[in-house]
């Protein structure tokens, strides 16, 4: 219990400020450009995949048009790497591409923290993670019931 209390006072000084701290750290990420309030900065964006959003569509298409997979609807569960887009992204291609045809209603994604190790799992229970398509909105039913 008194290690998740610096973990929650951390996740609300960086709301207050507006910017984010990576899941589980309390160290903040900095002063950039201000966020809503509840978004999770993209910490990576412009170093690991492309900021502009042009740019990261054309090279996650190639990714999955150059990935050959049979396209089911019955997945219910994806693992694939995590690394620089460049790195992992055709390989992750072949696990994507099988989800081509299927509908999510919640997508989680599970990964390290990148800069504080910790015990245990943490999880961002509101507002929206910043992405360069736009915001991608946390599921608060489903965080709520993982808690």
């Amino acid at each position: 219990m008194d290690e998740e209390i610096p973990l929650r006072v951390g996740q609300l000084e960086a709301r207050q400020r507006r910017d984010a701290i990576d899941i589980g750290a309390s160290q903040a990420l900095g002063h950039r450009q201000m966020l809503p309030c509840g978004m999770r900065r993209a910490a990576v964006a412009g170093t690991w995949y492309p900021a502009d959003p042009e740019a990261l569509a054309r090279e996650v298409d190639s990714y999955l048009s150059a990935a050959s997979s049979v396209a089911t609807t019955d997945q219910v569960a994806v693992i694939a790497p995590h690394a620089g887009l460049r790195y992992s992204g055709p390989v992750a291609a072949y696990a994507y591409a099988a989800l081509r045809h299927a509908m999510a209603d919640t997508v989680v994604l599970v990964g390290p923290s990148h800069y504080v190790g910790f015990e245990g799992v943490a999880i961002y229970e509101e507002g929206a993670f910043e992405t360069p398509f736009g915001p991608v909105e946390i599921d608060e039913a489903c965080a709520a019931a993982l808690i």
